[in-house]
C-alpha cells in the first residue's frame, strides 16, 4: 500500500465545494501523462477528493483526458488536520525507481478566482515535483496459458491468441502492471503476420490475426513475450491450420 498524509493548517476536514488531489508520474516518462506546461512530469494517475467523494484517475493518450478508473483499494481518512489517502500500488502500477508527485487543494474548482495551494510551491504556475523512491522486490512472471481459436484455424478467415501471465513478487501474486509490454509474434512458413488488433487487460493478453487465404502451411507459429521491470518471459504455440 502506497500513503500520503496531507496536514492542512487550517481545516479538519473538506467542505462542500473544496477538492484535493494527489497525483503522480508511475511509468517514469514525461512522454506519457498529462504534462503541465514546463513541469518535469507526465501525470499517470491523479487521486482526487471533491464533493466528498474518492476517485481514481488514470491519464487517457488517446482523450487526453483523466478517466475514472475502479477504486479497489483506494481508501481515506481524517484525523485532526491530517488526511491520509492510500492506494495499492499494484492499481498505479509501480514500478522501481523514483516516483515524482505533488498534491493540490482548491477552495472552489468552478471558481477561477477561489484559492488553492499546492505542495511542492508552484512557482510561475510550474510545477516541480517531489520524487519517492519506490523499492520493490523483483517480480516473477509465467505465462500460464497460450491458446488459439479457432481450432483448427482456417485460410483466409480470423484467428485470435489468448496469454495469461501471472505475476508474483516476493511469493505474493499480484496484477500484470499496466506498464508491462506483451508483443505478440506469428508465422506462417517464413511469412510474419501483423495483429489486426492487440489488448491487455489485467493479465490477459489477447491478438487478432487474418490469415492469407491462399495459405498453404498446415500449422501457424504464435510467440507471446512478456516483460515488466526488466523481467521477461516467452512462450510458443503451434496451432494448426486447415
Amino acid at each position: 500500500m502506497l500513503s500520503v498524509a496531507v496536514t492542512f493548517a487550517n481545516r479538519t476536514a473538506l467542505g462542500p465545494t473544496e477538492a484535493f488531489a494527489a497525483a503522480s508520474d508511475t511509468d517514469h516518462d514525461i512522454e506519457t501523462g498529462y504534462g503541465p506546461a514546463g513541469s518535469p512530469v507526465g501525470l499517470d494517475y491523479s487521486i482526487e477528493i471533491y464533493r466528498s467523494s474518492l476517485a481514481l484517475f488514470r491519464f487517457d493518450e488517446v482523450s487526453e483526458e483523466f478517466e475514472p478508473m475502479p477504486k479497489k483499494t483506494l481508501t481515506s481518512r481524517w484525523a485532526g488536520p491530517t488526511l491520509t489517502v492510500s492506494v495499492s500500488g499494484r492499481e498505479l502500477g509501480l514500478t522501481n525507481g523514483g516516483l515524482p508527485f505533488f498534491i493540490a487543494a482548491d477552495s472552489n474548482p468552478d471558481d477561477d478566482d477561489a484559492p488553492w495551494d499546492t505542495a511542492p510551491d508552484t512557482l510561475a504556475f510550474v510545477v516541480v515535483p517531489w520524487v519517492y523512491e519506490v523499492k520493490l522486490p523483483v517480480p516473477t512472471l509465467a505465462l500460464k496459458s497460450l491458446d488459439c481459436t479457432p481450432e483448427p484455424a482456417r485460410a483466409g478467415k480470423l484467428m485470435t491468441g489468448t496469454a495469461v501471465v501471472a505475476v508474483t513478487r516476493a511469493g505474493v501474486p499480484e496484477v500484470l502492471s499496466p506498464t508491462a509490454k506483451v508483443t505478440w509474434r506469428v508465422t506462417v512458413g517464413t511469412a510474419k503476420l501483423k495483429p489486426q488488433r492487440t489488448t491487455t487487460v489485467d493479465g490477459v493478453a489477447r491478438a487478432t490475426w487474418k490469415l492469407p487465404k491462399t495459405i498453404k502451411a498446415k500449422v501457424v507459429r504464435v510467440t507471446v513475450t512478456a516483460t515488466q521491470e526488466g523481467v521477461t518471459i516467452t512462450k510458443t504455440h503451434l496451432h494448426r491450420i486447415r
